[in-house]
């Protein structure tokens, strides 16, 4: 059953206190991320392969090979809870992590978090905490993930980052314009949610476009499919979930410096950052980190460096962007929070 718009991304707001979560095998998280897939009318192929051709090139190795690279040297010295991973994440930092209608918390960041933990042998948890300083200082989670740009401190440890996300257009035949420049978006409509830090970042990247201000960044995106604007401008992981509900829709380039997203932990926990950097390295190298990037995200390239468009002033709109990932909790979804890219379910 395909959902409408609205419906799906309803599905995808989160709020209050996560409720605690736990994961047996890659396996059933890759199983669950096609579940939520399906339920939003999406069956993309990537997760189709992990889960009928257990040799797909995407995942490699094979997922009951993946189980089989467990790391099971974690101490319970190190954890809060014996046995168990406590992640903090912000719950509603959608489409990164976000309660379904069965009450269940989903994501991106959920699904790589849980499979950090299968890595390392551990069960896992998750605790909602909208930043990361407080929640590892009070010894409430193990780490975090989903940094907010002024978060970290002399007491926080970055481990590694798995997400790369910016202020991005969204436009038709994505993948004829990789090499977009200012001169070409000079007189062209963009579709940006009325007074939000995406439109900030439109505004002083140079680009001299008309700008169409819409309610949220649902109806940004009808637009864009019904031909009434060339582009849709706003965070980069928002607009990928939400292009691969329309054919023909897709990231076209970034207009602002990417920002990378990390996995904090207490600068005092050095063992366990050690085992989580190599744990995230293992699932970038066997592909398991971009079959979730993927499953989520569509075809959002997860390197978006070498995708800025030509001839804008990055840096001017840098200090938007920190605004946009500031509101947003530490992510990029569709919070609802004021100026924010918001969807058609924050009541807005």
């Amino acid at each position: 059953m395909h959902l409408s718009v609205s419906a799906r991304v309803a599905d995808v707001r989160g709020g209050g206190e996560a409720r605690v979560g736990r994961e047996g095998g890659i396996a059933r998280m890759i199983r669950g991320m096609k579940s939520h897939i399906v339920r939003s009318g999406v069956c993309l192929c990537a997760m189709v392969c992990a889960l009928s051709m257990g040799g797909c090139s995407l995942l490699t190795p094979t997922i009951s090979d993946a189980q089989s690279k467990t790391h099971a040297t974690v101490s319970d010295m190190m954890l809060v809870r014996s046995g168990t991973l406590t992640v903090g994440l912000n719950t509603s930092d959608a489409p990164q992590a976000m309660m379904d209608s069965r009450g269940e918390l989903n994501g991106y960041t959920v699904d790589v978090a849980r499979s950090i933990a299968e890595r390392l042998g551990l069960k896992v948890s998750f605790v909602n905490a909208s930043s990361p300083g407080s929640a590892l200082s009070e010894k409430k989670i193990d780490i975090y993930l989903g940094t907010q740009p002024d978060a970290r401190s002399d007491a926080l440890k970055v481990s590694a980052s798995y997400l790369t996300s910016a202020v991005s257009l969204f436009g038709h035949d994505a993948q004829e314009a990789r090499s977009l420049s200012a001169a070409d978006l000079s007189g062209v409509s963009v579709g940006v949610q009325d007074a939000s830090a995406s439109q900030r970042v439109l505004t002083h990247t140079g680009i001299t476009s008309k700008i169409t201000t819409f309610k949220n960044v649902n109806e940004c995106f009808e637009a864009l499919a019904a031909g009434k604007v060339d582009y849709v401008a706003c965070e980069a992981t928002a607009g990928a979930y939400l292009a691969r509900q329309y054919s023909g829709l897709g990231f076209v380039a970034a207009i602002a410096s990417p920002k990378e997203y990390d996995i904090l932990l207490r600068s005092t926990s050095i063992d366990l950052s050690e085992r989580v950097t190599k744990v995230v390295d293992s699932i970038s190298e066997d592909g398991v980190l971009e079959a979730i990037h993927t499953a989520w995200y569509g075809e959002l390239p997860m390197a978006l460096s070498d995708r800025l468009v030509s001839g804008i002033k990055p840096e001017a709109a840098s200090a938007d962007q920190d605004s946009v990932l500031d509101e947003l909790g530490g992510g990029t979804g569709q919070t609802g929070s004021a100026g924010s890219d918001k969807s058609a379910s924050s009541g807005a």
